[in-house]
């Protein structure tokens, strides 16, 4: 490393990848770089895989939360209201999103089985339906207050442990204690 004078003109230079931020400040030597301090920061995401379910016992969803250190946290929850199988999906992930707000963190990546959500959501798709809109502008507002937020599709068949959660949350018609 080199010391910088008094009054010297610095350069910085950063580098953003989907898992680190990096910057450099260098000073100019006689046309040479040379570096005057190095800092790197690994942006600590969690990962969020989201599913929801609708059929004739009711609505639900299923949750699976994996930290940076890969500590699992499942949820699976039963509305106490009607919806609709992409409404669930919606559901779904705003519960993923608040849950990793309260926990602290400013960071995720989500995961769905959902083309329609992950295709409204990452602006790929025009949500038509008023309903749909609506859960458009909750998702937006919860993620402007994400540092680093993106949601994936991914298919069914890498989504069963949220799947599971989602259909365990209504395989019982009855409502418990």
């Amino acid at each position: 490393m080199s010391s910088p004078e008094a009054d010297e003109v610095l350069f910085a230079y950063i580098a953003v990848a989907p898992h680190a931020v990096s910057l450099v400040l260098v000073r100019d030597d006689n046309g040479v770089q040379r570096p005057v301090y190095y800092v790197t920061r690994e942006i600590l995401r969690w990962k969020v895989y989201v599913d929801g379910t609708a059929n004739q016992k009711g609505s639900g969803i299923g949750l699976v939360l994996i930290s940076p250190e890969g500590i699992a946290i499942e949820k699976s929850l039963r509305f106490g209201f009607l919806a609709t199988n992409n409404e669930a999906e919606y559901e779904a992930l705003l519960q993923g999103m608040m849950m990793v707000q309260k926990l602290g963190r400013k960071a995720m990546e989500a995961f769905s089985d959902s083309r329609l959500v992950v295709g409204q959501v990452m602006g790929e798709l025009e949500a038509r339906d008023a309903r749909m809109q609506e859960y458009l502008i909750r998702v937006k507002r919860l993620q402007s207050d994400f540092e680093s937020f993106n949601l994936t599709h991914i298919p069914r068949t890498g989504n069963t442990h949220a799947d599971s959660l989602a259909t365990f949350a209504t395989s019982s018609a009855h409502d418990l204690p």
